[in-house]
């Protein structure tokens, strides 16, 4: 990639040159919507958040094999799969900042 030249986009703070350089606070995170924006995300009274429950079978099932991103995706397909069967909608929406493959084991160096 070629070095960028000296002009911005985007509303940085231009008096403070060191915000031009710095990597933002927020990288390297991970935050995990049980929906999109303006959709319900279903709860069962006594089974709790169905996003919750089908989050921890995945990792259950998977969690030591797949990188976290996979993983979010495996969510989202099981929660379309399983919903059409039930006869309910929904999908996650998992954004990342994420700069390396992130595994929750550490056999995946």
């Amino acid at each position: 990639m070629s070095k960028p030249d000296d002009h911005i986009d985007g509303p940085a703070n231009q008096s403070d040159p060191s915000s031009w350089i710095a990597l933002p606070y927020m990288s390297d995170c991970v935050i995990a919507y049980s929906t999109l924006p303006g959709f319900v995300s279903w709860r069962s009274e006594t089974g709790g958040s169905w996003y919750v429950q089908v989050f921890v079978e995945v990792l259950k099932d998977l969690g030591s094999q797949l990188h976290f991103i996979d993983l979010l995706c495996e969510v989202n397909r099981r929660m379309v799969e399983e919903g059409a069967t039930a006869g309910y909608k929904q999908i996650s929406q998992p954004v990342t900042t994420l700069t390396r493959p992130f595994f929750l084991t550490a056999s995946h160096k």
